[in-house]
């Protein structure tokens, strides 16, 4: 395979991974916001991870695309290359920190819908147990 194009099929397979990304997050919230059982606490979360997740994989496209256009860039220059590896190492860790505070919301969020649950199903079980003792 000819070297120059090894970074422009890179990046352009990141820029389509990208998209597919953004399609499926779009189909999700569609999904979502379509679902009349969700309460107003849980259509805020997946608001919210919606937003998330778009800024992500719209900051991974522009990573690909960084990537697709860096042989014809000017990086000979120490400056011009100095910024873009800044840009590039920058967008990274910003997604890898959306990543980790995706992973911290889902995690909390599941674990006050795991108590809620529990809590009801506490109530539900001495309910029952209160109508047991009636009927003996």
């Amino acid at each position: 395979m000819e070297h120059w194009l090894v970074a422009p099929l890179a990046g352009g397979s990141i820029v389509v991974f990208g998209l597919f990304l953004l399609r499926t997050h779009v189909n999700s919230w569609n999904q979502q916001q379509a679902d009349e059982s969700l309460d107003d606490h849980e259509r805020d979360f997946c608001e919210r991870r919606y937003r998330r997740r778009m800024q992500t994989s719209a900051v991974l496209i522009g990573i690909g695309a960084m990537l697709s256009v860096a042989d014809q860039l000017p990086l000979g220059k120490a400056v011009w290359l100095t910024v873009y590896l800044a840009l590039l190492l920058l967008s990274t860790l910003w997604i890898a920190f959306q990543a980790l505070g995706d992973m911290a919301q889902t995690k909390f969020h599941s674990r006050a819908n795991l108590a809620r649950i529990r809590r009801k199903q506490r109530e539900l079980q001495e309910e029952l147990s209160g109508l047991r003792d009636q009927n003996r």
